[in-house]
C-alpha cells in the first residue's frame, strides 16, 4: 500500500463512518458518537500521512541537490515565482541551509498541490 492509497483509504473510511452516524445507524448515542470519533481519528491519520509525504519529498529534494553538489546558492536564486521570491525575501539568510530547506518545502508543497489537483 502506498501513502496515497493509505490517505485515500483513511478518507473513505471517515466518510463512511460519518454517513453511518448521520443516517443514525442505530439508536445508541454512544455507538453514533464512536462513529464520529473514529471518523475524526481517520481524518487525523490522513493528515499525518500527508505531512509524512511532504517531509519525504523535502528530504528527496534536498538529497538530490546535495548529490548534484549545488551548495552555494540562495533560495532567491531558486525561486520560480513571485510568491516564492517574496517568501525568500522575507526570511532569507543568504546561502545557508535554511534557504535550501525553505525552497525544498515550497517545492514539496507545489508537488503535493499538483498531485491533489489530478
Amino acid at each position: 500500500m502506498t501513502i496515497e492509497e493509505a490517505i485515500k483509504h483513511c478518507e473513505e473510511v471517515a466518510e463512511e463512518l460519518e454517513e453511518e452516524a448521520v443516517k443514525g445507524c442505530c439508536d445508541d448515542t454512544e455507538i453514533v458518537n464512536n462513529c464520529y470519533e473514529c471518523a475524526s481519528e481517520h481524518r487525523q491519520l490522513a493528515e499525518w500521512l500527508r505531512e509524512l509525504k511532504e517531509q519525504r519529498k523535502i528530504q528527496d529534494i534536498l538529497l538530490q541537490f546535495l548529490v548534484d553538489g549545488e551548495f552555494d546558492i540562495c533560495c532567491d536564486e531558486l525561486a520560480e515565482s513571485e510568491e516564492e521570491w517574496e517568501i525568500c525575501g522575507e526570511n532569507c539568510n543568504n546561502h545557508t541551509k535554511d534557504c535550501w530547506i525553505r525552497w525544498a518545502k515550497m517545492k514539496a508543497r507545489e508537488v503535493n498541490a499538483d498531485e491533489n489537483s489530478d
